[in-house]
């Protein structure tokens, strides 16, 4: 008998591309699966394509909440599947058996977490392929690399069970500190295959407020640091990179010279960065103060 997957859908006025979402959950080869639709009071189409599939919706909770990490939560807090995983109102899976292909590994009892690749979509040009690799605690720190597409991972539920929740604090970030949280302590797996689409359009998160993801990534690893996550050895060589991530999405948020931010992408993920980090971190960074989550 197949384990019962549970998918939770944070929505809220993404009724343009509900539908098409809602489908690639229906027509996956794996059957045994609910769905579970958290909606912030949408005032768009929401209503209409939700009523059109309520016969395929185990659950559906429409009230507001505390954003997305908190629908999230909500979502798994009902959810009576092994295995749980969430996928946003504008994203989809790339193929009928991407939910069968993950849940496969799974066979192995020792893993927590497993994961796949993700194509980004962007209307008028050409998908970009967002990889994904076995994750390293030391390309993470140099680097801040987290290699775990959202659309492309499942987790076993005892991880959630276990306390493991998304945190009501991060609104742009919240899935790297979840799935980090889960990577830094658990066996998780990495499969080479494409499993979902990432939708990039206007109103995304993922294409404004640079601003505030920069914010975000000081505090989430402050309190890393602050917390005992991360070793105190590699705080240093941790906030420099944090630092420099910073500098490159001011960068971008402000679209400045395109090629001096082309080079500093390519210098970003080199060897020679680490001595970058070492002077930038020298010259301009003060230490990390104390924050409180």
């Amino acid at each position: 008998m197949q384990l019962l997957v549970s998918i939770v859908v944070p929505s809220f006025n993404q009724g343009i591309f509900l539908e098409q979402t809602l489908l690639s959950i229906i027509n996956q080869a794996y059957s045994n699966i609910e769905i579970i639709v958290v909606d912030n009071c949408s005032t768009d189409s929401t209503s209409m394509i939700l009523e059109k599939y309520k016969h395929n919706i185990s659950h559906l909770i429409v009230e507001p909440d505390e954003g997305q990490a908190s629908a999230i939560n909500k979502g798994f807090r009902v959810a009576s599947g092994d295995y749980l995983t969430w996928l946003n109102s504008d994203d989809f899976y790339y193929s009928s058996s991407a939910i069968s292909s993950i849940i496969n590994v799974f066979d192995d009892q020792s893993i927590s977490m497993v994961y796949g690749d993700v194509l980004m979509y962007s209307s008028g040009s050409s998908a970009l392929l967002l990889k994904g690799s076995d994750f390293s605690t030391t390309q993470h720190i140099n680097y801040l690399s987290v290699p775990i597409p959202q659309q492309g991972c499942i987790i076993r539920r005892d991880i959630f069970n276990s306390g493991t929740c998304l945190d009501l604090s991060l609104h742009y970030l919240l899935d790297r500190d979840f799935f980090l949280r889960i990577a830094l302590t658990q066996k998780v797996h990495y499969l080479p295959i494409v499993i979902g689409i990432f939708r990039q359009h206007s109103s995304s998160k993922s294409s404004n407020h640079f601003s505030k993801w920069s914010r975000e990534y000081y505090y989430l690893y402050s309190h890393y640091c602050k917390s005992g996550i991360i070793p105190v050895s590699c705080h240093g060589s941790l906030m420099c990179s944090v630092y420099a991530q910073q500098f490159l999405l001011y960068l971008r948020s402000f679209a400045l010279i395109l090629a001096f931010k082309s080079i500093f992408l390519s210098l970003y993920q080199c060897k020679p960065f680490h001595l970058f980090r070492f002077f930038w971190f020298k010259l301009f960074c003060k230490r990390p103060s104390t924050v409180s989550f």
